[in-house]
């Protein structure tokens, strides 16, 4: 099974970008002379979370909190934060919100130079891996968001929530639960739903619900403008469940902007940065494609 695009609108099919050095940025010192090409990352403190946040979530998600998230300064709760070394940030600048499988996180060089070229800065939650409480997680990542919102002049239509594997159902559940604040999901080697979706094949068998649905209207918003660009791989172990959310969960419920990636002769492991650059293509296109 490969991806075939069945939208009237086609992919923008961007060139896959050449491996590159990325010199690292401390929290505070820069250690070597900035550069127009690239981003630069520095580390930062997302502060307490407010507590009206945290409760949101919970509501919307509708699973009460195994235990408040490790959020203040004095806990040491951190995110790294990606910009451009000169250019200012203003629109049309985007911001993606990277949701990691491991507590310690630093994105690929390869990817900071889709995300430069593309004009959005990034910024990825620490502490916000697998063996993190769910909650925890999300709200970390919403954190992350409003920091990044709070400083920095960026579009509100090119927000984005992504992650791999763990990380990546994260970024699901918070495109569908969330579409007041970001404008897609790019879940990559897992997905989650809020409802079950049958084992195709399996009769009787299921994939339960991970989270429930969002209030009436921001389901209705998430269906009618979110878009989700859902990312496997031939040899994933959660290729199954992806493809069956996809064709039995997002577009049997009427999602309208949905796309589906699956990239040949790879398994569960972070994709190449040609992969995330098709992934931010389609995300930014009207449309539905399907394997």
């Amino acid at each position: 099974m490969r991806f075939t695009h069945l939208s009237t609108t086609a992919c923008i099919m961007l060139p896959l970008a050449l491996a590159w050095t990325l010199t690292a940025v401390g929290a505070e010192k820069v250690r070597a002379k900035p550069s127009s090409s690239r981003l630069v990352s520095q580390t930062v403190y997302l502060g307490k979370a407010d507590p009206k946040l945290t409760r949101m979530l919970t509501a919307r998600l509708g699973r009460a909190m195994e235990k408040p998230p490790e959020n203040s300064e004095s806990s040491g709760a951190t995110a790294r934060l990606y910009l451009p070394a000169v250019e200012p940030v203003s629109p049309p600048w985007g911001l993606i919100v990277w949701i990691s499988p491991h507590d310690d996180e630093e994105l690929p060089p390869t990817y900071l130079r889709v995300f430069k070229r593309l004009k959005f800065i990034a910024i990825c939650p620490q502490n916000a891996g697998n063996n993190q409480n769910v909650i925890q997680r999300l709200t970390l990542a919403l954190q992350a968001a409003e920091y990044a919102r709070g400083r920095y002049s960026i579009d509100p239509k090119r927000v984005y929530v992504a992650g791999f594997s763990g990380g990546g159902r994260c970024a699901s559940r918070l495109g569908v639960i969330y579409p007041d604040l970001f404008q897609g999901a790019i879940p990559i080697c897992g997905c989650d739903y809020f409802r079950p979706i049958p084992v195709p094949g399996q009769p009787g068998k299921r994939w339960d619900a991970d989270y429930r649905p969002p209030p009436p209207n921001l389901l209705m918003q998430a269906r009618k403008e979110s878009r989700f660009v859902l990312v496997t791989a031939d040899h994933d172990g959660n290729q199954p469940q992806t493809a069956a959310t996809f064709k039995l969960g997002f577009l049997k419920d009427r999602f309208e902007h949905v796309t589906y990636l699956q990239v040949p002769e790879k398994g569960h492991e972070p994709i190449l940065a040609g992969w995330l650059e098709k992934a931010l293509a389609a995300a930014s296109l009207h449309g539905t494609a399907a394997p």
